[in-house]
C-alpha cells in the first residue's frame, strides 16, 4: 500500500458544495509544509527543556495543559528557518497577501527577530490581533491574516507537543468536563460524537489533539442547562452539526460517526477545511466562534 499523500486526503472534498478549489490548494500546500517541519524536529531539541514525565502527569490530573508546564516557544534558528519557507508558500497559495507579507519582512529586516518572530508566534498560538506586530497605520483585516499566519507558523510545533501526550495515563483518564485543550490550553475547533457509545471528543487545529469531553455541557462557558443547549442540522449534510449555546452564543462544528460506513473516521484537518461553510451559516444565526469564558473546568 502506497503512502497516503495530502492530495490523496484531501480528495474527499472535490466536488463538495461550500469548498472553494483554492482553498483546498491552500491547504495541501501548508499540510505539506506541516509535515516536513515536523520531520525536522525529530532530529532538533525542541523543546528546549522537555517536562518529566511525573511533572507532565500532574499537570494533566490538575487540569493544566502542557504549556503550563513547558515552553513551547522554538529556537532563534528554527523560528527564522520554518518562517522564511512558510512565507513562501504563502506567497504562491495567496498572492493576495504578498504586500503584507513583504511589510512584515521588513520589519523584521529591520527589528531584532528575537523580538519579532518570537511575537508573531506567541500571538497567533493565542489567537491575538495585536497592533504592535504590525506599526503603523494597520487594518482590522491585515491583523487578523497575520495572526493567522502566526498560527499556521506555531502548529507543527504544538503538533509536536501533542504527541509528547500520546501514552500518559493521566491523559488518558483527563477529566471529561476539562473545557481547554491539554496541550495548548485553548478552545477547541471541532467536535466528534463517536460511534461506539456517542461519546464526544473536542478537537484543537493548534495541536492537533482530541479529549474527552462530557456531551451536554457548553465546551466554552461550561452552560450544563439542556434547554439552554442546540443545534443547527443540515439536509445535505447527513453527518454534521453545529453544536450551539444560548448562553455565551457560542458554536462549536461537530461530526457524528455514528452516521458514517463502519471503519470511517473522523479527519479533523480535511474535516476543518470541508466544513467552514457551515460556520458562515451560523454566524448569520448570530452565534460566533468559541472562545473559553473562563479558565478551569466546567
Amino acid at each position: 500500500m502506497g503512502t497516503t499523500t495530502p492530495r490523496d486526503r484531501l480528495a474527499v472534498l472535490d466536488g463538495r458544495p461550500g469548498v472553494a478549489p483554492d482553498l483546498v490548494v491552500l491547504e495541501e500546500k501548508l499540510i505539506k509544509w506541516r509535515e516536513e517541519v515536523r520531520a525536522s524536529l525529530k532530529d532538533a531539541t525542541y523543546p528546549a527543556t522537555e517536562p518529566a514525565p511525573d511533572l507532565l502527569n500532574e499537570a494533566l490530573r490538575d487540569g493544566r495543559a502542557i504549556v503550563d508546564v513547558c515552553d513551547p516557544l522554538p529556537t532563534r534558528d528554527l523560528l527564522t528557518r520554518w518562517s522564511s519557507s512558510l512565507f513562501e508558500v504563502i506567497d504562491q497559495a495567496l498572492p493576495a497577501t504578498k504586500s503584507l507579507v513583504d511589510r512584515f519582512r521588513g520589519i523584521e529586516a529591520t527589528q531584532d527577530p528575537d523580538d519579532v518572530l518570537p511575537a508573531l508566534f506567541g500571538h497567533g498560538w493565542r489567537a491575538l490581533d495585536d497592533p504592535a506586530l504590525l506599526p503603523g497605520e494597520t487594518s482590522e483585516d491585515d491583523l487578523q491574516t497575520l495572526g493567522w499566519i502566526g498560527r499556521q507558523l506555531a502548529r507543527p510545533f504544538f503538533h509536536h507537543l501533542g504527541e509528547l501526550l500520546a501514552g500518559h495515563e493521566a491523559f488518558a483518564i483527563r477529566d471529561v468536563k476539562t473545557r481547554g485543550c491539554p496541550c495548548c490550553g485553548g478552545a477547541p475547533r471541532m467536535s466528534r460524537y463517536e460511534r461506539e457509545e456517542g461519546q464526544r471528543y473536542l478537537w484543537c487545529e493548534l495541536c492537533d489533539v482530541q479529549w474527552r469531553y462530557a456531551r451536554l455541557t457548553c465546551p466554552f462557558c461550561g452552560n450544563p442547562k439542556q434547554e439552554t443547549l442546540g443545534y443547527l442540522s443540515f439536509e445535505d449534510l447527513d453527518h454534521y452539526r453545529v453544536d450551539v449555546c444560548e448562553v455565551c452564543h457560542g458554536y462549536l462544528r461537530a461530526k457524528d460517526e455514528r452516521e458514517l460506513p463502519e471503519g470511517a473516521r473522523v479527519d479533523f484537518t480535511i474535516e476543518d477545511v470541508g466544513t467552514l461553510h457551515l460556520c458562515l451559516v451560523a454566524e448569520q444565526k448570530g452565534y460566533h466562534s468559541g472562545s473559553l469564558i473562563s479558565e478551569g473546568r466546567a
